[in-house]
């Protein structure tokens, strides 16, 4: 059985297994002090060992980029969605947002209920990113599971707000470029809404990481 004295404290005993397996992971170091029956006086666990087994980076294991590309996204949209959903409890639609919603009135209904979806699915993937950070083995997995929501109320939403415009009584009436800068702006959305969450999802591609 092995002691180890690391921080003026001594720690131990343990299994020279236990001890190969604390340098593995970082939590001991090379040159920390050990003793063991049958030595005279402490010596560094590498030359105790006869190993000095490579640590690992204490990044290891956990998708930084994701976790700081994750938590800017959701801390960012959780602020929009916040902002959004206050504006639509507490005023009045006015501009050209009024104007829209005059002409095609189920989309501030599905705006209604998407501005909350955002704002939950958004929490999520912030959570989630904050788990991994502190390598909890559920992290990743609550990330990409936020993500994948997201992406299918992405694609539900595009959906709902196409059919609403393109079935309107109003849509014959629009010319042409109307019509194409509101197809143009669904579309846009969409494309934005995909790169973002696929960007997450890619850089979470593993459902757990060592």
């Amino acid at each position: 059985m092995i002691f180890i004295s690391k921080n003026g404290k001594q720690n131990g005993p343990y299994s020279e297994t236990d001890v190969r397996h604390r340098l593995t992971i970082g939590q001991l170091n090379p040159s920390d002090l050990a003793w063991c029956e049958g030595i005279s006086e402490w010596q560094p666990l590498s030359k105790l060992l006869g190993v000095i087994p490579p640590p690992i980076p204490t990044s290891a294991g956990r998708p930084i980029a994701g976790i700081i590309v994750a938590s800017v996204i959701g801390f960012t949209d959780i602020l929009w969605h916040s902002a959004l959903l206050f504006k639509h409890l507490f005023s009045e639609p006015s501009g050209p947002v009024a104007e829209v919603y005059q002409t095609f009135p189920g989309l501030e209904i599905i705006n209604t209920f998407g501005n909350p979806l955002g704002l939950i699915g958004n929490m999520a993937v912030l959570i989630g990113a904050l788990l991994s950070l502190s390598r909890h083995p559920r992290g990743n997995l609550t990330v990409r599971a936020a993500s994948y929501s997201m992406l299918a109320v992405l694609f539900l939403n595009f959906l709902l707000k196409f059919l609403v415009v393109t079935q309107s009584s109003q849509w014959s009436s629009l010319d042409a470029d109307t019509r194409g800068g509101l197809i143009g702006g669904l579309i846009g959305g969409l494309i934005g809404g995909v790169f973002q969450w696929g960007l997450i999802l890619f850089l979470f591609r593993k459902r757990r990481w060592n």
